[in-house]
């Protein structure tokens, strides 16, 4: 052999790859072939790259304010604390509570209902009067008839009008036909004498049967003992009422005679005739 390639006068390139007969622990018989060589794949193209898109234009965002968003910051008011607007319903709701007041006391003063406003004398005395007032003494009750021939309206019976029993009564004549006395008379009535001049408040008169008319009539503080109702002052009155009148003076009243006054009489038999059961009189 090395004769042989002393005698090749090729060039390297010319001279082949020694195969090796049979690989290493092959059986007997076996040869390796020669290996071919890889022929180098071409790298698979990678597609190009998009082009960047161009940069943002900025855009004119002026929306005429005169300021930059620093200043506009500065200018807005800061939000109201959820507290103080939880506060805000409970002073709304006192304010229309007020309001609602405030109307209905202009309702009640225009009608004139309020305290001290009304009659000279109401039958419903209020609890501070009762509580305040004190009982007076009637010293002489007498009968009052001005129109009457002779002027005197069973004047034996008065002083039951102030004996404390109520099972008793002064009681007038009997009138036909009419209640206000059959149309003869303005009235009649009993004088209380309290005995000296007094702060009057109120009087209570018990009748028996019904309906009464009566008003209650008050003479001046120098005033003698009346013998008619004329020249008094009417410090009260009821109308069409009974069994029981409670009468209360819008202002004290300062006298020494009383006058009950009876305009209409409750029906009786055989006729209209009124009856006082017991009167008292409080300060």
């Amino acid at each position: 052999n090395i004769a042989a390639i002393g005698q090749y006068k090729g060039t390297m390139e010319d001279i082949p790859e020694p195969v090796d007969e049979r690989p290493l622990f092959a059986p007997v018989g076996t040869q390796r072939r020669p290996k071919r060589p890889l022929s180098a794949a071409p790298a698979p193209a990678l597609p190009a790259a998009p082009p960047a898109p161009p940069p943002p234009v900025a855009e004119d965002t002026d929306s005429g304010w005169l300021y930059n968003a620093e200043d506009a910051e500065e200018w807005r008011e800061p939000e109201e604390p959820t507290t103080r607007r939880w506060l805000r319903w409970p002073v709304l709701v006192g304010l229309g509570l007020l309001v609602l007041a405030l109307a209905a006391l202009g309702i009640l003063l225009s009608t004139g209902n309020t305290p001290g406003s009304g009659p000279a004398a109401s039958q419903s005395p209020s609890v501070d009067a009762r509580s305040t007032s004190k009982p007076i003494s009637i010293t002489a009750v007498t009968d009052l008839d001005p129109a009457g021939d002779p002027p005197e309206e069973n004047p034996d019976t008065a002083v039951r009008a102030i004996d404390g029993d109520p099972a008793t009564a002064w009681r007038t004549m009997t009138y036909k036909n009419r209640p206000d006395l059959g149309g003869l008379k303005a009235g009649v009535g009993l004088v209380l004498d309290l005995g000296r001049v007094q702060q009057v408040g109120r009087v209570r008169i018990d009748l028996i049967g019904e309906p009464t008319s009566l008003s209650l009539f008050a003479a001046r503080p120098d005033a003698s003992q009346p013998t008619d109702v004329t020249g008094l002052d009417e410090v009260g009155s009821a109308s069409e009422t009974g069994p029981r009148v409670s009468l209360r003076m819008s202002q004290p009243v300062r006298t020494r005679y009383l006058v009950v006054w009876l305009t209409r009489l409750p029906p009786v038999q055989g006729g209209y005739a009124g009856q006082v059961a017991e009167i008292v009189v409080r300060s």
